[in-house]
């Protein structure tokens, strides 16, 4: 889980690129307490796939722990490396491998 100290290093995916934030984990907390978080510690990885101008595009996560999907369809996901991950919806397909090889738990 999230550590209480320190600065984390978040990508977030932007027109095609990826731009480092940096987010105080102190305050995120605090920002996002009053969202609803699922435990997705089971997986593996998880890969977003997109198409843009330049061709598919993929942006893959390693040891997710938790997901919140925003309003707008977006992934909000925090790693096991305590790093923010922001996914826009838009992508065209997401699959991840699970630990013990069960593919859904919703």
């Amino acid at each position: 889980m999230a550590r209480e100290s320190g600065s984390v290093i978040a990508d977030k995916l932007l027109g095609g690129y990826i731009a480092p934030m940096k987010f105080d984990l102190k305050k995120t907390k605090e920002v996002t307490k009053n969202l609803e978080w699922k435990n997705i510690d089971h997986e593996v990885y998880r890969k977003y796939t997109f198409w843009m101008d330049a061709g598919i595009i993929n942006v893959r996560i390693d040891n997710p722990i938790l997901l919140n999907v925003s309003k707008s369809g977006g992934h909000r996901i925090l790693d096991a490396k305590d790093v923010a991950h922001y996914i826009p919806s838009g992508w065209i397909h997401l699959y991840w491998e699970t630990k013990d090889n069960i593919a859904f738990r919703f």
